[in-house]
C-alpha cells in the first residue's frame, strides 16, 4: 500500500482515468469492459443498451461500488476528485463521503465539483463535515 498521502483518488470516473490517480468507478459499462464474454454475450442478444458495451474504458479503472467503503487505508490519500457523480447518490447512501473524507488525510476534497451542495448533502445524512474544504 501507498505511504500516507501518496495516492490520489477519482471517484465516479467513468471514461477519465489520468496518470497519477487511482481511477475507481462502480457502474455496470467498467464492470463489463474487464468482462469481455459478458459483454460480447450480451451484446449478442441485445441484452444491455450497446453505448454501454462499447466505451472505451482504461484498462487501470478499479470496479468498485463507491457507496461502500473504500478499498484503501484511512489517511492514504493526498486528494479525492469526483465529479458528476454526487447527483446520482441518494441522500442514504451518502455515507461513502464520510469513507472519502476519511480517506484524505488532510480533510480535503479535490474538486467535488458542487462542494457547497455536497456538504449539504453531507451533513443531511448525519456526516460530520467539521474542516473540509475545496482545494
Amino acid at each position: 500500500m501507498a505511504d500516507h498521502g501518496e495516492i490520489k483518488l477519482n471517484l465516479g470516473c467513468e471514461l477519465t482515468s489520468p496518470a497519477g490517480w487511482i481511477s475507481i468507478d462502480g457502474s455496470w459499462g467498467a464492470w463489463l469492459a474487464k468482462h469481455p464474454r459478458w459483454r460480447r454475450l450480451l451484446r449478442r442478444f441485445r441484452l444491455f443498451p450497446e453505448h454501454v458495451l462499447t466505451k472505451p474504458w482504461a484498462d487501470d479503472v478499479l470496479v468498485h461500488d463507491v457507496r461502500k467503503r473504500l478499498p484503501f487505508a484511512d489517511g492514504v490519500a493526498a486528494a479525492v476528485y469526483s465529479s458528476h457523480l454526487l447527483e446520482h447518490i441518494h441522500l442514504e447512501q451518502a455515507g461513502f463521503m464520510e469513507v472519502a473524507v476519511r480517506a484524505v488525510h488532510d480533510s480535503r476534497i479535490a474538486d467535488i465539483e458542487k462542494v457547497e451542495w455536497a456538504v449539504r448533502v453531507v451533513k443531511g445524512a448525519g456526516i460530520c463535515v467539521e474542516g473540509i474544504k475545496p482545494l
